[in-house]
């Protein structure tokens, strides 16, 4: 019974459940930072997860990024926990992800 559509629903949702932060994927910047004032006018903080696939040992060459968490511990067995959170990097502010999202928008662009 939470009031609210897209990201209001989203901030009412986090508030409800006393959250003070809400973690989003980075793809997800480029619609969720024209409507953080929803966050911010219920005192929650958006953050974005910052994660780089780390290379391992695979079978057989070339490396296959994102292969599948099966791949990985088939190839690396009790590694692989290690492995998986040696991709986690600290969080990106709002404003880092705006500048991230802006930057890739500029590299898409065709030359005039």
């Amino acid at each position: 019974d939470i009031p609210g559509k897209r990201s209001g629903l989203l901030a009412a949702v986090c508030k409800s459940l006393g959250a003070a932060t809400y973690l989003s994927a980075l793809g997800s910047a480029a619609y969720l930072i024209e409507e953080i004032d929803e966050f911010r006018s219920l005192g929650i903080d958006v953050r974005f997860h910052h994660y780089e696939h780390p290379v391992y040992a695979q079978q057989f060459p070339p490396f296959a990024a994102q292969a599948s968490a099966v791949d990985l511990l088939l190839n690396e067995g009790d590694r692989s926990l290690e492995i998986l959170m040696s991709g986690r990097r600290p969080d990106y502010s709002a404003s880092e992800a705006h500048a991230l999202a802006a930057a890739a928008r500029e590299s898409e662009e065709p030359d005039p």
